[in-house]
């Protein structure tokens, strides 16, 4: 049996990897998917940049007084130092209490600061040690003032310290811009992504898999298939497997393409803590299992039509499914458990909360049930697949 798969697949994948036309629509959607979240990422992230500089004002400037030292900071010397000396403008230096962050982000998002510096305790002490040292900067995107004293203090921070990480609390990134429309930037930005990669994944699927088995039924040449001495759960196991491989070629290509879509699209994220191996891993493995669910599902369609326009006509309703349960994850909170046992919802849910950059104690077990739960409806699809083959009536019924 396992010859008979081989054959099977092997001719499949002949097919597949010869032909332009299916090439092209494997591949591209990765492509596409580069073009757009770097399109996208460039032009956030060029609107974000365009601060120009102020003159003639005050600086109110905060920082965390718990390094313990009684002299200032390297950073707040070095930026008072750049400011001074290339600038009319003023510095206003505060020293809080840690336990005065919470007043001073407030402050900030009423106008009074307008940034707000934080160091793990002990920072000063930790920079010469492997100690884990982070500092968090915190400004008012829509103040002027706000913006240019922030992005320069985050450039400076390079050149005043070393074993650090910026904007990083407890393993997780925090966001530094506190305006509302900060915010709502970052949830446009995870309503986005899972609807442009779920559409291009499933649109590299739609180019190969209607056709694999209707069209055969189609033409007339599944019947001289069918009547070859090979067991018919073989040659849909062939089909299945060759369908899934060159699925997860174009899937591989398109992660890629997100992968190095991710500086310009995060724009200014710690990419290196936000997506940790962990979390790339997961991402991957749930484009992947993703991919499998789209290539089953179409293939038992496939299975199932008599003609490729009816496979296309019943596929094309799953794309619709997709889009409007892509809008759930905007209105209200599925990051419960429960939820990632729902099929297609579970896809997009998971999606969001890796952009959103969700805790990963909720989302680990999120993606882990996300994943098991498609590769269990894979398994049952090829169930039907096989079983269909098996069906006098779905394979020779005119």
């Amino acid at each position: 049996m396992f010859r008979e798969i081989k054959t099977v697949f092997i001719k499949e994948l002949r097919r597949f990897f010869t032909d332009r036309r299916i090439l092209a629509g494997l591949f591209l959607p990765g492509i596409l998917i580069f073009v757009i979240y770097t399109i996208i990422g460039q032009a956030i992230s060029g609107l974000q940049s365009q601060v120009s500089a102020v003159d003639n004002t005050q600086l109110r400037v905060a920082y965390t007084d718990n390094f313990g030292s009684s002299a200032e900071p390297e950073l707040i010397f070095n930026l008072e130092s750049v400011i001074y000396s290339t600038s009319d403008n003023t510095l206003v230096i505060q020293a809080i209490a840690p336990d005065a962050i919470g007043q001073a982000k407030t402050d900030i998002r009423e106008g009074r600061l307008d940034l707000l510096i934080v160091y793990s305790s002990g920072f000063e002490d930790g920079l010469e040690t492997s100690q884990n040292n982070s500092i968090s900067l915190f400004y008012d995107g829509s103040g002027k003032a706000s913006s240019y004293v922030y992005n320069l203090a985050v450039s400076l921070v390079a050149e005043s310290y070393n074993n650090y990480a910026v904007n990083i609390e407890d393993g997780q990134y925090v966001q530094p811009n506190l305006a509302e429309a900060d915010i709502e930037l970052s949830q446009a930005l995870s309503f986005v992504f899972p609807i442009v990669t779920v559409a291009m994944l499933f649109s590299a699927v739609m180019t190969i898999c209607p056709e694999s088995i209707a069209g055969e039924k189609e033409r007339g040449t599944i019947a001289s298939l069918l009547m070859t001495p090979v067991h018919r759960s073989s040659i849909a196991l062939g089909k299945v497997f060759a369908q899934c491989v060159a699925a997860l070629a174009g899937g591989a290509v398109s992660f890629l393409g997100i992968c190095l879509s991710l500086p310009s699209m995060m724009f200014g994220m710690d990419l290196g803590t936000i997506f940790t191996p962990g979390v790339v891993i997961a991402l991957l493995f749930l484009i992947l299992t993703t991919l499998l669910l789209f290539v089953t599902s179409s293939l038992a369609i496939s299975a199932f039509a008599k003609t490729v326009r009816e496979a296309n006509a019943l596929v094309a309703p799953l794309m619709v499914v997709l889009m409007v349960l892509s809008i759930f994850p905007a209105f209200a909170d599925m990051t419960a458990i429960g939820y990632a046992f729902i099929p297609l919802m579970n896809i997009m849910v998971s999606m969001n909360m890796v952009i959103m950059g969700a805790e990963v104690a909720v989302m680990a077990p999120y993606l882990a049930v996300t994943i098991v739960i498609n590769i269990l409806l894979c398994a049952g699809l090829v169930y039907v697949i096989c079983r269909l083959f098996n069906s006098e009536r779905a394979m020779f019924t005119k």
